[in-house]
């Protein structure tokens, strides 16, 4: 995956939807079937969902989202219904990821080699 220099990396959603699209083919090349995206970003829910219009800055990366999608059985994007009920601990590997995102300092491979930090912050969500 190529991401994009800083300068075209410009906003908090633009950074959450790339976060989704790689989890989404994450997903998708490891074969899962049955899936539920969860997030605390209110405003990507609503897009992914068609609950609001597609904002053309994350456009191309909410198609493929979608594109993907087609390749599970069952693919669910849940917003968190009262923000305060996710905790940060419960949602750190996608805070992580997000940052990095926004940061231009993923790696390039992450999703096929995950860094370790991101293992285990997947490992103590799960937990949560």
């Amino acid at each position: 995956m190529v991401w994009p220099s800083n300068n075209q990396l410009s906003s908090v959603l633009m950074a959450e939807t790339l976060a989704l699209r790689a989890a989404v083919g994450w997903a998708a090349r490891n074969g899962l079937k049955d899936i539920i995206f969860e997030s605390d970003s209110k405003e990507l829910m609503q897009v992914v969902n068609k609950k609001v219009h597609l904002p053309w800055q994350i456009e191309p990366l909410v198609l493929s989202v979608w594109q993907l999608c087609k390749s599970f059985s069952f693919c669910e994007f849940k917003p968190f219904v009262n923000l305060t009920d996710a905790c940060r601990k419960a949602n750190s590997a996608a805070d992580w990821v997000a940052k990095k995102c926004l940061k231009n300092s993923c790696p390039l491979y992450w999703t096929i080699n995950p860094p370790t930090m991101l293992c285990n912050l997947l490992r103590t969500d799960v937990n949560y």
